[in-house]
C-alpha cells in the first residue's frame, strides 16, 4: 500500500509539472502571438487603406486611384514577409491554434490580394475582373483577421493577461471590444 500511494503521489506530481509546463508554454505563446500581429496590424493595416483608396468598400463597383508597380511591389514584400511567421506550424492549446489559424489565412488572403492587384495593373484589359477578385481576397483577410482578433483577446484573458487588443486591418484600426487593455488581468 505504501508504494502504490508513494507511486500515486510521484504520479500527481509529475501532472502537476506537465500542466504547469504547459500553462507556461501558452502563456508564451499567446503573448508571442499578441505582440506578434500588433506589429503586423501597423505593418498591413496601411495597405489596406491603400488598396480601399482604388477599391472603396462602400462602393462595391468603384475603381479610384491605381498605386504604382514600385508600391503594389513594396506591399507584396510585406504581405509576404508577414506570411513568414506562419510558415512553421506552432502546436498550442486549441484558442491559441485557433488564433494562429485565423491569423494565418488572413495574412495568407493579403498576400493573395496583393499578388493579385499586380497583375491587375500589368493586365489592363481584365483589370475590372481582376479587381474583383482583389475586393473579395480583402474582405476574407479581413474576416480572418477580425476572428483572429476576437479570439486573441478571449485567450488573452483565459491566460490571466486581461483583455489585448489587435486592433483590425484598415480604417482606422478598431479593437474588437472598448473595454481597457488589462481588463480582468489574473494571476493566470
Amino acid at each position: 500500500p505504501a508504494a502504490a500511494t508513494s507511486e500515486e503521489d510521484s504520479a500527481q506530481r509529475e501532472a502537476e509539472r506537465l500542466r504547469r509546463a504547459t500553462q507556461t508554454r501558452d502563456k508564451q505563446q499567446v503573448q508571442e502571438l499578441t505582440d506578434r500581429m500588433r506589429g503586423y496590424a501597423d505593418e498591413l493595416g496601411p495597405i489596406v487603406d491603400r488598396v480601399g483608396r482604388t477599391l472603396p468598400p462602400e462602393r462595391e463597383n468603384a475603381i479610384g486611384p491605381l498605386a504604382e508597380p514600385g508600391e503594389v511591389a513594396g506591399w507584396i514584400r510585406t504581405a509576404r514577409s508577414a506570411h513568414e511567421f506562419f510558415a512553421e506550424s506552432v502546436s498550442g492549446e486549441t484558442g491559441t491554434n485557433v488564433a494562429r489559424g485565423a491569423f494565418a489565412s488572413a495574412v495568407d488572403a493579403l498576400v493573395q490580394m496583393t499578388e493579385t492587384y499586380r497583375l491587375a495593373l500589368d493586365q489592363p484589359g481584365v483589370r475590372e475582373q481582376l479587381f474583383e477578385r482583389v475586393r473579395g481576397q480583402r474582405d476574407v483577410a479581413l474576416r480572418a483577421w477580425e476572428t483572429g482578433t476576437v479570439q486573441l483577446d478571449a485567450i488573452n484573458i483565459a491566460v490571466g493577461f486581461g483583455h489585448q487588443h489587435v486592433a483590425t486591418l484598415g480604417a482606422g484600426g478598431r479593437p474588437p471590444d472598448s473595454l481597457p487593455e488589462g481588463t480582468g488581468a489574473t494571476d493566470g
